[in-house]
């Protein structure tokens, strides 16, 4: 009679580093941002609201990339639209990693797991670390229990362990403790290996060649047991293995590195000698030494990753002050025109920009740019950006031009997967004329008295994608009062509890409610609204809002 065909499993790695494993008994899984996915990552910044999904289409599997902002990589290769999937496909989607139908790990070469061969057999022994750790409560909640006697070597390196933890570096950390382990069973071979990256990889290791049933090691990451085969000889299905054989291995022990909520590797030993035969006191010792090896590798990686997070930290609210120095502080003075600004990274750099840069012929040139993506590669373009916005302010004959040459520039240093989208206009605060063009970004709103709002259309593809394009140029006269509104997608794509964006009709309505207000206050206001949706909701995106009001000297303002 045929066997069924093992189930697909679904190995996905969160934005926090922590792994869990799926049994594939869905027919489409989607993944994204928003808490309507089946899984559901609000605070992977990097996800677009819905993501991508995983489907069953005629009998095959599929990845299917739902337009998403930064896009959904397979085997390390963006693609658009739907891929097949084959076992062990890599998916990765903002801070998230999937692996389909997940191989079996596969570590250095001095280790091969071979298939199972490994049965409980009369030389089998197995215990786990909960039967050896004493309960402080066991003899209150159970009356007549025999007490343990931990007087012995485990009960000393349990206590002594556990409060006499010296920091080591890792490579010295894994050496002295499978040092420790061999030393305190009489192995002769042995290997420390360590969970990383998806698979198992050799720590310390102590010998060569060494072939290890995937039943031993599922059984001891999995099920949290330690096992002994006291003879492999004895064991019906090792002693037929040709690695057993060749090597004369006749006792072998592998238990957990265990702390008190993960496993974070095992410790495998073993005996080729005849005469030698591991025990169940020393697995019991084995277990132990392990445990108290993994608390210290625990704290090893937890002191790694503080002292790199706090230097990180550091850096980046370096680079943070530089960034805020390099928005403008003071809004330059001009008779009839108002000018305000504001710029909120959601992290602590960010790569959206503003600028208002005054001409020698009295006129402004105010530029909104978002440089797509996030973090530090971000705000190094918009720094870049920046630079050579200010240097061709003064010399461009109009923002068309300005755009065309600011995409040659871009061209040569962003990355394949980064472009800017810009938006430049000059306003001449004497007569209100106002020339602008738009590189791919969100239309700006034109907030006139009364309540009228206008879009500003027109423009160019976004900047650092394609050379040698042309950008159109558009022109118009700002009424009295009118105030054009120009904003980043984070205004529009904030986000409340409930995984609601802001969206464009709303940012309208809220034009529209303070349209007579000062450049100041009008910015104040869309501030306040928003903050109101999101209602504590975390950020995902830059977020920049920016209005120039014209206000000839007979127009008087509203402020409140």
């Amino acid at each position: 009679m045929g066997q069924d065909a093992p189930a697909r499993r679904l190995a996905v790695i969160g934005p926090d580093g922590s792994r869990r494993s799926l049994e594939v008994a869905f027919d489409r899984l989607t993944v994204g941002r928003a808490l309507d996915n089946d899984l559901a990552y609000p605070e992977d910044s990097g996800l677009s609201r819905h993501h991508l999904v995983l489907e069953q289409v005629a009998g095959r599997w599929l990845v299917r990339d739902l337009n998403s902002k930064n896009g959904t990589h397979l085997n390390g290769a963006r693609f658009s639209g739907a891929r097949p999937l084959q076992a062990g496909d890599r998916i990765a989607a903002g801070r998230i990693l999937m692996i389909w139908d997940e191989n079996e790990p596969v570590p250095a070469a001095t280790v091969i797991f071979e298939a199972p061969a490994w049965s409980e057999q009369p030389a089998t022994h197995t215990v786990s670390l909960e039967e050896l750790l004493p309960k402080e409560d066991t003899q209150a909640t159970q009356p007549g229990l025999a007490a343990r006697d931990w007087s012995d070597p485990v009960s000393v390196l349990v206590r002594a362990g556990r409060r006499l933890m010296a920091r080591k570096g890792p490579a010295h950390l894994y050496e002295d403790t499978l040092s420790l382990c061999m030393e305190a069973v009489g192995a002769t071979r042995g290997v420390l290996l360590l969970e990383e990256d998806g698979g198992l990889k050799v720590a310390a290791s102590r010998g060569e060649q060494f072939h290890i049933s995937t039943a031993v090691r599922d059984r001891v990451l999995e099920r949290r047991t330690s096992l002994l085969v006291s003879d492999a000889m004895l064991d019906e299905a090792l002693r037929l293995r040709q690695s057993i054989v060749c090597q004369q291995v006749r006792s072998l022990m592998a238990v957990p590195l265990q702390t008190e909520d993960q496993v974070l590797g095992l410790v495998y030993v073993d005996s080729p000698h005849l005469w030698r035969e591991f025990t169940p006191q020393e697995l019991n010792l084995l277990t132990v030494i392990a445990n108290v090896a993994a608390l210290r590798i625990e704290r090893e990686r937890l002191f790694a990753v503080e002292e790199q997070q706090r230097i990180m930290e550091a850096e980046l609210e370096r680079a943070a002050e530089i960034q805020r120095q390099i928005l403008p502080a003071a809004f330059p003075a001009a008779e009839g025109l108002e000018l305000a600004g504001h710029n909120a990274p959601c992290q602590t750099v960010g790569g959206d920009y503003y600028d208002f840069l005054r001409r020698p012929d009295g006129r402004i040139v105010v530029a909104v740019a978002d440089v797509a993506g996030k973090g530090m590669s971000a705000a190094l373009l918009m720094v870049n950006l920046q630079a050579r916005v200010q240097m061709l302010a003064e010399h461009c004959r109009g923002p068309a031009e300005m755009a065309a040459q600011l995409n040659r520039a871009m061209n040569r240093v962003c990355p394949g997967n980064r472009f800017v989208t810009l938006f430049l206009c000059l306003i001449d605060p004497a007569t209100g004329e106002c020339a602008y063009t738009n590189a791919g970004h969100n239309p700006p709103l034109l907030a006139g008295p009364g309540g009228r709002i206008g879009t500003l259309e027109g423009g160019g593809p976004v900047l650092g994608l394609l050379s040698g394009v042309p950008y159109e140029q558009r022109e118009l006269r700002l009424e009295p009062g009118q105030s054009l509104v120009i904003y980043s997608d984070g205004v529009t794509e904030a986000t409340n509890v409930s995984g609601e964006e802001f969206g464009d009709d709303r940012l309208v309505e809220a034009v529209r409610a303070a349209s007579g207000l000062t450049a100041g206050d009008l910015v104040a206001r869309l501030r306040q609204a928003i903050e109101e949706f999101a209602a504590g909701s975390p950020p995902t995106d830059d977020l920049t809002l920016v209005v120039a009001r014209w206000t000839p000297p007979q127009e008087s303002p509203i402020r409140v």
